[in-house]
């Protein structure tokens, strides 16, 4: 073969090897090594060893949605500095009030907006005076007492929360309609209510009768969510569970997208972990 027709089979062989591997193309590469004057090149390397497969994004979401519920439910703040668990708790209100409930303290309540952090303290404290409910103190929580001095008058509001308190009607005030409402609300007696907001009266008697058997009559009977924050306050170690569950399905969806790096492996607990702790004082 002529040197120019060496020089243009090169150049085809050239393109060819471009485009892969193929017994033809090792014959051919052998050829233009051999009028080189080159030894032919042996082909050494074996099939290609497979690599570990990185972690999914899905399963790196997962772990770190796993982690910022489980922060929301259980004893430890250290997490509550995290913005991911931030976030995840103004998305879920109702998860960080079960972890108020769960340490029966405010502190996850303090990560809301401040309507949502108004109603996540009512909420843990509703549940706290729910282990005694022969005192009624569940149906005045401290931001009732607040928007009560603040709209009516300090003595009128101290009257009405000591018997509430109590559980003792006869300390109610004698201003009217407050006092009827007062008796009616500790005796649970809808007929007591006073003509004037009969209708509001009445609602609220009716939806604090759920209440009236405590914790474990709550437990049993209430809506889904009064009996996942039942449970928590008994000290059931997944009492938020059904709470969570829902959570931790929206935390995956949301933090997906983000979920580049990998998430170290999680220590603070499985989902709906709700060890409780000791009771502080009002």
């Amino acid at each position: 073969m002529t040197d120019h027709g060496v020089q243009v089979l090169r150049v085809i062989i050239a393109a060819m090897l471009v485009m892969g591997s193929s017994p033809l193309l090792s014959s051919l590469r052998a050829f233009a090594h051999e009028t080189a004057g080159e030894p032919a090149p042996t082909d050494t390397a074996g099939p290609a060893s497979a690599s570990p497969a990185p972690q999914t994004t899905s399963s790196v979401a997962q772990s770190r949605c796993e982690a910022n519920v489980a922060a929301l439910v259980g004893n430890d703040s250290a997490a509550f500095g995290d913005p991911d668990v931030q976030a995840l708790a103004k998305r879920r209100p109702m998860l960080a009030a079960c972890g108020a409930v769960v340490r029966d303290s405010d502190e996850p309540c303090g990560l809301l907006t401040a309507d949502d952090e108004k109603s996540c303290r009512k909420t843990r404290m509703t549940f706290h005076e729910l282990r005694d409910p022969k005192k009624r103190g569940f149906i005045f929580s401290d931001e009732e007492y607040r928007d009560c001095t603040a709209s009516v008058g300090v003595s009128v509001c101290d009257a009405i929360r000591s018997a509430i308190d109590a559980g003792d009607p006869s300390k109610c005030p004698s201003q009217q309609p407050l006092g009827a409402v007062c008796r009616a609300t500790i005796t649970l007696d809808p007929a007591l209510c006073p003509k004037e907001g009969a209708k509001e009266c009445k609602r609220d008697v009716e939806h604090w009768k759920t209440f009236a058997d405590g914790l474990s009559g709550l437990r049993k009977s209430g809506t889904p969510e009064e009996q996942a924050l039942a449970a928590a306050a008994l000290g059931e170690a997944d009492g938020c569970k059904p709470i969570a569950q829902s959570a931790l399905d929206d935390c995956t969806a949301a933090i997906r997208p983000k979920a580049g790096r990998t998430a170290a492996p999680s220590s603070k607990g499985k989902v709906g972990d709700t060890r409780a702790v000791g009771t502080p004082q009002r």
